[in-house]
């Protein structure tokens, strides 16, 4: 081969690696919740409304080819937290595992509610199954809601807006929602319950301090709005960032339905720095390679 056809050969490859660079640069996330950094707004286990207890179950997930560490912090509901209670573990390469309830070993309580933080060596899923027995009840009687762990690069700071929808405020029906801070600083934002066509019906200030986990009843939060709305959340001031998601239950069945937070998906510059050098030095690595084979 002619060294200049080996050059435009080398160009080829070099103009589509920066192709694909430019792509990662502008592709969006649209719900890959495989993440290394991310937090489930609610979990724990106590006694609940009515009588019953509730507990969570947590699935924890490895798709990679090898082992990684995992830490595992639960943020306390209604307090900072910086220093948590942390507990830690490793998942065998594709290895899935399950921690059927929110023992004193995960919280450092036997009874205690909060959010939990996910931190691994290597992206991993997270989901919690919400769960609430009547006393005396095994398992099968219980009824349940889930969340899937949020990437903490989608969590809404100053100038960003989140949704959580479901909200039906009807005889019969009850909900909550729980919001956590997902920097360690603290954050005000406004909190808005919005009708069908996108009015606001009401709002208020609210505070979280740093890692802080917080719950409320929207019919308390909001005691004058009735029927359908959506709750907006939108950053205000200080260097924190929120997620957030909500239930609706029930009061018959205590069937629970789980809403996560909405949110305008991040493009790959929000995603960890370290995450864009891997993919940029691994391509560099095959560029490289392709070159050097061709010139030999």
């Amino acid at each position: 081969m002619r060294v200049a056809d080996r050059d435009v050969l080398y160009a080829a490859d070099v103009k589509r690696f920066l192709l694909a660079i430019a792509m990662l640069a502008a592709l969006r996330i649209d719900a890959a919740y495989v993440s290394n950094s991310a937090f489930l707004p609610a979990y724990g286990r106590g006694p609940g409304a009515e009588g019953r207890v509730f507990d969570s179950e947590l699935t924890l997930i490895n798709p990679g080819a090898s082992p990684v560490a995992v830490r595992l912090m639960f943020l306390r509901a209604g307090q900072p937290n910086p220093r948590p209670f942390e507990s830690r573990l490793v998942l065998g390469a594709m290895e899935t595992r399950i921690v059927p309830s929110a023992t004193a070993a995960m919280t450092g309580e036997e009874s205690a509610s909060g959010a939990l933080r996910i931190e691994a060596a290597a992206p991993v899923i997270a989901h919690a199954r919400l769960y609430s027995l009547a006393q005396g009840a095994g398992l099968a009687q219980s009824v349940a809601s889930s969340f899937n762990a949020i990437p903490s690069q989608f969590a809404a700071g100053i100038g960003e807006t989140a949704y959580v929808p479901g909200f039906v405020e009807a005889p019969g029906f009850r909900s909550r929602v729980f919001m956590v801070e997902t920097t360690g600083t603290p954050l005000v934002f406004i909190a808005s319950l919005l009708d069908p066509s996108g009015s606001v019906l009401a709002r208020k200030r609210e505070y979280l301090g740093g890692f802080e986990q917080r719950s409320f009843d929207p019919a308390a939060e909001f005691p004058d709005v009735h029927g359908q709305a959506v709750l907006r959340l939108q950053g205000l001031s200080g260097n924190g960032r929120v997620i957030a998601g909500a239930v609706r239950i029930a009061n018959g069945t205590q069937d629970g339905t789980a809403y996560e937070m909405s949110f305008e998906t991040a493009p790959r510059w929000r995603i960890p720095s370290g995450e864009i050098a891997a993919y940029i030095v691994a391509g560099l690595a095959i560029v490289g390679a392709v070159a050097y084979r061709r010139l030999r």
